[in-house]
């Protein structure tokens, strides 16, 4: 790998026994800078407050002694980390004297990305720590970008929970966090114009297929694209595509540090202030995140979600009032698949609705049907879970591979850490799509396991035994 060009504004080397990455308060990062203004605002004249930290951070911008550390201690057991408030600035720092006993876990995952920064607003946004350290490009006006692809995940058990008092080591009373989750894979970074680095040119994987290399200055570039396509096709590890480009973060006790000593709530993972739900129904924190179908990243406020997809006892009840219509057999389909009135199936979720009779169920009940961005959001957390329950494979997990439903709350094991059962199998679940309309969240009884997935959604709404829904409450 070349080394990493270094922009005029001069930035503290990492050392190999700690590493520290800045993020801007709010999410636009900044590096600390040797000799210089510690925070954006001084040192670039960015409002810090514009941005929010983000919750799972991308590493495409940090140091590459940082990724090589963080690859290191990993291996050794639980990695812990002090994520505090500096002024403007909040840091991740790397505690190789502290860690605790257990291990990650490699599991598949796919996901090939690019962002694009023509801005420092943009640049803070798409990258989040070290950002600073490109800044001086962007006011020139160079255009950043970076194409990543994501082969794996190494992870802690979805259930897994640290405690201060769990680890061990000199550094340990500073830790606020440990590593939950990394994401793998490779990488590349350029600058240039926006036309020399726009349109399907590639800068990470050019050559294979008759890709082409976009134009510009690489500045930085690490594992193999071959290597990264070989590993997302067979699902295997790859030492040639194994780079940390993504960390996930556990709060310790719920606490972290305010940068003065004194434990405050941590950003990542705000707790929701408002008052109980509604019976049946579960909590949602507030957050940020970038949805897996691209575009700006989403703010959400906190919000009620049901439990569990809405059963047929359930909807039965709403018929019985008089205010939803009967669910009438699918043309084409097993008649029997549909499990409205189906003897046995009370608990079944409903299926077989059109988009209509699912919005008149929630409004009768004072709710809503969900926008795409709160599923994806309740069923993937502020540490971007590959699926629902976490990074383990959905075996035994979720309602997959079976030809009907199956009661919900059957598979507890594969509820949310907040208590949301079946946010993947059992049925697709419809919802609002930004753009307008409605789509189907989630993968279905018939589906395969990696469709149990967090972000899966298609576009098909129509009535079906494969789509049923839930409710929210804002």
């Amino acid at each position: 790998m070349r080394p990493l060009r270094r922009p005029s504004v001069s930035i503290l080397a990492l050392a190999s026994i700690t590493s520290l990455v800045a993020v801007a308060c709010g999410g636009g990062p900044a590096a600390v800078v040797a000799g210089e203004p510690t925070t954006v605002k001084e040192a670039f004249g960015v409002k810090c407050d514009a941005f929010q930290a983000q919750t799972a951070p991308d590493l495409m911008a940090w140091d590459a002694a940082a990724r090589a550390n963080l690859s290191r201690l990993r291996d050794k057991g639980i990695v812990a980390v002090r994520y505090e408030k500096r002024g403007c600035d909040v840091v991740l720092e790397l505690l190789p004297s502290c860690k605790g006993s257990g291990s990650y876990k490699y599991t598949p995952y796919s996901a090939t990305e690019s962002k694009v920064a023509s801005n420092e607003n943009e640049l803070f946004a798409a990258l989040p720590l070290g950002a600073s350290s490109f800044a001086g490009r962007v006011k020139k006006g160079q255009t950043l970008r970076t194409d990543y692809t994501m082969v794996g995940t190494d992870a802690l058990p979805a259930d897994k929970r640290v405690t201060r008092a769990q680890l061990r080591g000199p550094d340990c009373p500073r830790a606020t966090h440990v590593v939950s989750t990394v994401y793998l894979g490779g990488f590349a970074l350029a600058a240039g114009t926006k036309a020399e680095l726009g349109g399907s040119a590639k800068v990470f994987g050019f050559g294979a297929e008759g890709e082409s290399k976009a134009a510009g200055e690489r500045l930085v570039a690490e594992g193999n694209a071959e290597a990264c396509a070989e590993a997302q096709k067979t699902g295997k590890e790859a030492k040639m595509c194994a780079v940390p480009l993504r960390v996930g973060l556990l709060p310790l006790d719920g606490l972290a540090s305010d940068g003065t000593g004194v434990a405050a709530p941590v950003p990542a993972a705000p707790k929701a202030t408002q008052g109980p739900c509604p019976e049946g129904m579960v909590r949602i924190a507030p957050g940020s995140y970038q949805p897996s179908t691209g575009g700006g990243r989403v703010d959400l406020g906190s919000y009620c979600i049901d439990a569990t997809e809405v059963t047929s006892a359930a909807y039965e009840a709403c018929v019985v009032k008089g205010t939803c219509q009967a669910v009438q057999p699918v043309r084409g389909s097993n008649r029997v698949a549909c499990n409205y009135r189906q003897a046995g199936r009370e608990q079944h979720p409903i299926n077989c609705v059109s988009v209509d009779q699912a919005k008149v169920y929630c409004q009768a009940q004072g709710k809503l049907l969900p926008t795409v961005n709160e599923l994806e959001w309740a069923a993937r957390g502020n540490v971007m879970r590959t699926y629902p329950w976490g990074e383990e494979p959905a075996d035994g997990r979720a309602c997959f591979g079976k030809d009907a439903t199956c009661a919900v709350k059957s598979f507890p094991t594969g509820a949310s850490p907040e208590g949301v059962f079946d946010l993947g199998g059992n049925v697709e679940e419809l919802c609002e799509s930004p753009g307008g309309g409605y789509v189907s969240f989630g993968g279905g009884y018939g589906s395969e396991g990696t469709k149990m997935a967090g972000k899966t959604r298609r576009m098909s709404t129509e009535p079906s035994p494969t789509i049923g829904f839930r409710c929210v409450s804002r």
